[in-house]
């Protein structure tokens, strides 16, 4: 632990990442990565949830039918919104 620097040299640390990130050839065949935001859960689902995963899907398809190589990654979590019902419906009755 003695060789620990407790100053943190942000400039060097920077460097060091980008050297890495500048070597990995793993994401260089990739035209574009899509990734959607997962929804808020404050409200209940509505049409505008579904319209944004209308236009999300009609891009990434978009994309690939002109030859670019989309790697499309939802971000949906339907379980979250049904453990926030069964949160508040629990709160509710405190």
């Amino acid at each position: 632990m003695s060789d620990f620097n407790k100053k943190y040299n942000a400039a060097a640390v920077e460097n060091d990442i980008r050297e890495l990130w500048d070597q990995d050839t793993s994401s260089s065949k990739m035209d574009g990565i899509f990734c959607s935001l997962p929804l808020p859960s404050s409200t209940s689902l509505h049409l505008g949830h579904a319209e944004n995963a209308l236009i999300q899907d009609v891009f990434v398809r978009y994309n690939q039918l002109i030859g670019k190589s989309m790697d499309y990654t939802p971000s949906w979590y339907y379980g979250s919104f049904l453990a926030n019902e069964l949160i508040q419906k629990h709160l509710a009755k405190l």
